[in-house]
């Protein structure tokens, strides 16, 4: 699986356009400002997810589900766009809320909220907020935050929430050249005895 942030192509855009012909579904968001590439065998289902798109016009998330060794997944991309207000992503959060499965089903949010998780010295009270947002909808559902990769400027923008164990890493192979806000990494966790591993990566 790719999962691709801020990458504004057209949604009409083959997958054998993107991925050369190498057997990708590809889910484009809204705009087409996130993207999700799934291989075609993990026989993917793209999730409804017209209420976000609905509430909040400025998000971008797409999600699918997604069976990896016989065990089912949901997977969702996100990208929220700087200087977002709190309330936003409160009622983000409560959308996620609305969505049942969560509880009871291996769950992975990533992408980019525009909040950096490695908190400074000094950080304004909207930021305190943002991220107390989302600590608590990280507690509600038992999720997780496994990236702990900075950027050059010493900041996490690209959270990885799950409910299950991940690794993060850095990819040594990018799909595309990275930029200063946003290293490019890999996802790999174990729902079997085999590890499934997919890369994560911005503009």
């Amino acid at each position: 699986m790719i999962a691709v942030t801020e990458t504004w192509i057209q949604s009409e855009l083959r997958s054998s356009e993107l991925f050369n012909g190498n057997g990708m579904v590809v889910m484009v968001g809204r705009g087409g400002g996130v993207l999700l590439g799934v291989r075609s065998d993990l026989d993917a289902t793209l999730l409804d997810l017209s209420q976000f798109h609905e509430q909040l016009p400025t998000f971008d998330v797409v999600g699918c589900k997604v069976n990896i060794h016989h065990i089912p997944y949901s997977v969702f991309v996100v990208y929220i766009q700087p200087n977002t207000q709190l309330a936003q992503y409160q009622t983000f959060f409560e959308l996620f809320g609305s969505i049942n499965y969560l509880l009871n089903q291996n769950t992975i949010i990533l992408g980019d909220l525009n909040v950096n998780y490695k908190i400074p010295n000094v950080v304004t009270e909207a930021t305190n907020s943002k991220l107390a947002a989302i600590n608590d909808f990280s507690l509600f559902y038992n999720l997780s935050q496994y990236n702990n990769k900075p950027n050059t400027h010493d900041a996490i923008l690209d959270l990885v929430l799950a409910n299950f164990k991940c690794g993060v890493n850095g990819d040594v192979l990018p799909l595309v050249p990275e930029d200063d806000h946003h290293p490019t990494f890999n996802i790999s966790f174990s729902g079997s005895e085999r590890e499934s591993n997919f890369p994560a990566g911005s503009k």
